[in-house]
């Protein structure tokens, strides 16, 4: 089990095209020339033959007033021939652990299924929001992918930064290198830019992105627009998948509703973690109004009546605000005083 190095990554496509019949050639053309970049991939060989692997794509994650460096997982696959023999289990635990050596609160994934990332607990934590066209959007000004200028990325870049920023307090940044990449995926599947714009004086203002693809029927890949321009057109589906990674850095970031009567509260909580022995134990959890800090107590989830068990997934999901199906009865009487993270939207596709 190692990483990939340079163009020993192009040795993993032969996987990845066995794996993912439903990418078009054009994708996988755009993907390992740009994605492979700066990313990892973790593999098992087989007599020089990759036969399992993961790969971990870099994003600049926003977390409230923080920003990380996170990665995506993608590309999760192994060979038919060799499945039901552990493969997955021994990379999401070596990946895991070394995310964790690397200081990353959390990562995430789109899972295929959710019964693959279930075990390793991953939970849902987001929906995709649906969005489509107001009325006083009009007609747009629509010019295809794939020549982008730095001027023009930077321009959308910084407009869709501050969109998300007003709107979602955990999303990816965008700057102008992710937008030009983003216009290569786009590219790959024949798509286009639409841009909405208002005048006002001579002056025009940008008011709503859309991005469109596809080879055989255009699809939106994306919209954000100002009131107005877009507008929810349904709640949406489950679709991202998160893991705790370093629980006390994540935790960090959770603090005492305004509505809470007390200035600090400390409370005693088990957390099972049965892949980060880090995670796992009996912890102090030290909470005020701008924040908090976790202290372990014990490798060893204490029984006494003081301490509340969880699982890290359940854990998870309850953390991220994510509503709908968490797992029974959570945490005890105290719970209703924390202000748990809200705000995700996190939409990439690879």
């Amino acid at each position: 089990m190692r990483y990939l190095q340079g163009d020993e990554k192009q040795k993993s496509r032969q996987l990845w095209e066995h794996a993912f019949p439903e990418d078009s050639k054009e994708f996988a053309d755009y993907y390992y020339q740009y994605k492979v970049i700066d990313n990892k991939i973790l593999a098992e060989e087989d007599q020089g033959k990759i036969v399992s692997m993961i790969q971990r794509n870099p994003y600049k994650v926003v977390l409230k007033d923080r920003e990380y460096a996170i990665d995506y997982i993608v590309g999760v696959a192994t060979d038919s021939d060799y499945r039901r023999k552990g493969y997955m289990k021994r990379l999401l635990t070596r990946m895991m652990e070394d995310m964790y050596q690397e200081g990353m609160p959390f990562t995430f994934l789109m899972p295929a299924a959710e019964a693959i990332y279930y075990p390793f607990d991953f939970r849902y934590i987001y929906r995709q929001p649906e969005f489509t066209l107001d009325e006083r959007a009009g007609q747009g000004i629509e010019f295809p992918a794939g020549n982008m200028g730095d001027r023009q990325a930077e321009e959308i870049s910084e407009w869709m930064e501050k969109w998300l920023r007003k709107r979602w307090s955990i999303y990816t940044r965008r700057t102008k290198e992710y937008v030009k990449r983003l216009d290569q995926e786009l590219a790959s599947e024949k798509g286009s830019w639409k841009l909405y714009l208002t005048e006002e004086k001579g002056a025009f203002s940008l008011e709503a992105v859309q991005c469109l693809w596809g080879l055989k029927k255009k699809e939106q890949r994306l919209l954000y627009g100002e009131e107005g321009f877009s507008k929810p057109a349904g709640a949406g589906k489950p679709a991202i998948m998160a893991r705790i990674i370093d629980l006390p850095k994540l935790a960090g970031h959770i603090c005492l509703s305004k509505e809470c009567p007390y200035d600090q509260l400390e409370v005693k909580i088990g957390i099972k973690d049965q892949f980060l022995p880090q995670n796992h134990g009996t912890w102090i959890w030290s909470l005020h109004k701008k924040g908090s800090s976790m202290k372990k107590l014990s490798g060893t989830i204490e029984t006494d009546s003081s301490c509340d068990t969880v699982d890290i997934g359940a854990f998870c999901q309850w953390i991220f605000g994510y509503t709908g199906d968490q797992e029974g009865s959570l945490l005890p009487e105290w719970k209703k005083w924390i202000q748990t993270l809200s705000g995700v939207f996190l939409d990439e596709v690879v």
